[in-house]
């Protein structure tokens, strides 16, 4: 049963449905001293275990005289433990996966828009946890099992392939957000009439080009519960327009590949709900004067390869101490920042979002890092760290991103060349010197 099959994904879909009835839902409104006993219960089980069969922690906590059975008695005294950076998981990869590791754990590969791709491994009472927790999330917003769902995300056709597919067995119609111009976006739109869906879900750059569509072609989708948004950063100005065009509540979600931490928003979309039975939460102010803080994550179900206080790279705006109007009791942030990149534009004024090539240089595993350069409308240049590198992996590589951004845009791989930083020094993974026309679709460099 292999990891992106069928198979498999109808397995952790089922396994996830059935933890949501179970528990899981429930889960939202038990009481403050509640969640906290459940959470120190599952987080010294989780730190006796990778103490005893992770090496890495093994080490670490024989180096710092620590025993997670006598000495971890309060969710304060993880404050006591180091960090972990994303650099510090790819250095010690081996020695912080379990030994033996659990039966069916697969293998997660993520680029995230840092650009430097990372590989974790994954239990399978996560997956099961991951899914129960989406399957929530949507419960919230009144989602039943098998209502139609309009997706922009995902879905990568292959050559000869159309455009859109359709789930049968979750009644999902996905469309590729690679092709989002002004001609495919009014189809898909029509089908998307005639789909009848409950929810529309995707990116939110890729949702914001098909409201704009939608608003200047005149085509309306009516009858929604819900627009789902998620893996970008979704602005003010997108929701305002989402929300206006498509006269439903805009409900963004924020989640991590390597599965550490996530939060959600209910239908009031005051802040995003902090999943705490999901991962422990840890908000580190910025000494920058703006409130912002440092997210740091603890999941409490991936014994696979555990990443305690693991440092995300995203920064969250804490939120309200009240609760909810809609009666939940996890903690909530305002928002998460940290995940903007620009998008690409095509010389025919199509609008590629940056999130659709994370994927891509996953599949890659001697890419180190990477970063994309667009210098004018029919010019992106491909900057590559790499280890064992051949002409197959390059010829790869430039098969799959030629695909993507079409024909129209002459592609450049480079490697061993300095990647380029923002005048904060900060490195993003996506750059574009291209800026589209609003009033009419065209380009300028």
């Amino acid at each position: 049963m292999a990891f992106g099959s069928f198979t498999y994904d109808a397995f952790a879909t089922l396994a996830g449905w059935q933890l949501c009835r179970r528990s899981w839902r429930a889960n939202a409104r038990r009481s403050a001293d509640e969640r906290m006993a459940w959470q120190l219960a599952r987080l010294q089980r989780l730190l006796i275990d990778a103490g005893a069969h992770v090496p890495y922690y093994r080490r670490l906590f024989e180096e710092m005289g620590f025993n997670p059975a006598a000495d971890f008695r309060h969710l304060d005294d993880l404050a006591g433990l180091p960090t972990l950076s994303k650099d510090q998981v790819r250095e010690h990869a081996d020695d912080l996966k379990r030994r033996p590791l659990p039966a069916r754990a697969i293998c997660e590969r993520t680029s995230g828009s840092t650009g430097e791709p990372l590989a974790v491994w994954i239990a399978p009472a996560q997956i099961a946890v991951e899914k129960a927790t989406v399957w929530r999330h949507w419960h919230w917003l009144g989602y039943r099992f098998r209502d139609p769902v309009a997706i922009v995300r995902t879905y990568v056709p292959r050559d000869g392939e159309p455009l859109w597919r359709y789930d049968r067995a979750r009644n999902f119609l996905y469309f590729s957000a690679y092709h989002l111009d002004e001609c495919n976006a009014t189809d898909f739109l029509r089908r998307v009439q005639r789909f009848r869906p409950r929810f529309l879900r995707g990116y939110p750059s890729s949702l914001a080009i098909l409201a704009d569509v939608a608003a200047a072609r005149g085509v309306p989708v009516d009858g929604l519960k819900a627009v789902l948004t998620a893996s970008e950063t979704l602005t003010d100005q997108v929701r305002a327009k989402l929300h206006t065009t498509f006269a439903a509540p805009v409900c963004d979600w924020y989640g991590l590949a390597e599965q550490v931490v996530t939060a959600a928003q209910c239908g009031h979309g005051d802040g995003l709900h902090c999943h705490d039975d999901y991962g422990i939460w840890e908000l580190r102010p910025l000494d920058d004067g703006t409130g912002r803080c440092r997210i740091i994550g603890t999941n409490l179900h991936n014994t696979a390869m555990p990443l305690i206080r693991y440092e995300t790279g995203d920064l969250a705006v804490p939120g309200h101490a009240n609760r909810c109007p809609c009666g939940r009791t996890f903690p909530r942030i305002a928002r998460v920042t940290g995940r903007e990149d620009d998008e690409l534009i095509d010389p025919s004024g199509r609008r590629i979002p940056a999130v659709n090539f994370y994927s891509v240089f996953r599949e890659f595993p001697a890419i180190r890092r990477f970063q994309m350069i667009q210098h004018r409308a029919d010019l992106l240049e491909v900057r590559l760290d790499t280890g064992a590198w051949n002409a197959d992996d390059e010829r790869e590589l430039r098969h799959v991103l030629q695909d993507r951004i079409g024909r129209g845009m002459a592609l450049r791989l480079v490697r061993d060349r300095e990647f380029e930083k923002n005048p904060q020094g900060k490195r993003r993974a996506v750059i574009s010197h291209v800026r589209r026309t609003k009033a009419r679709h065209e380009v300028t460099a």
